[in-house]
């Protein structure tokens, strides 16, 4: 049996009057993203970020949009809502779709608690598919944070 009688060390420790600088240990830090729809920032050429509400609708517009398997590290992230669109839409077909919206968000994001939810089918024709399409809106808010509360509408 081998015993370890002395250790090593590499580096060295943050100092204590560094520490209160990085965001990471700090408990209520703005959390800063990539906003979505994707745009550059003229000024540096990087993509534009986004904080707080805005990043938050960004999140969602984002998640309202992909395809459950359309990322190939997080196969079921997503929703499916594609599969919806050539149905008339009518009182069994609204029920899927909502609870097909409430099932995604639950397993995909428990953060985020819905506050309204609204299906309608859009008069518009969805340009990619070029059939009528469903727009849905959405209001949601993270959980225990009040001041939260985002809403987004999307067009499939």
């Amino acid at each position: 049996m081998t015993t370890i009688t002395e250790t090593t060390t590499y580096g060295f420790d943050t100092p204590v009057e560094f520490k209160e600088t990085i965001s990471s240990l700090k408990r209520n830090r703005t959390i800063r993203g990539i906003k979505y729809p994707f745009s550059l920032n003229s000024g540096y050429g990087a993509f534009n970020k986004a904080t707080g509400r805005a990043l938050l609708g960004s999140m969602i517009s984002q998640f309202l949009n992909t395809q459950t398997g359309e990322r190939p590290m997080l196969p079921n992230y997503g929703i499916d809502l594609e599969r919806f669109l050539f149905e008339p839409l009518d009182a069994t077909l609204h029920e899927e779709i909502v609870e097909e919206v409430y099932t995604s968000i639950a397993i995909n994001h428990p953060e985020w608690e819905i506050l309204k939810l609204v299906v309608l089918q859009s008069n518009e024709t969805n340009s990619s598919k070029g059939i009528p399409g469903i727009t849905i809106i959405l209001s949601i808010k993270i959980r225990d944070d009040d001041s939260s509360s985002v809403e987004v509408q999307t067009t499939l």
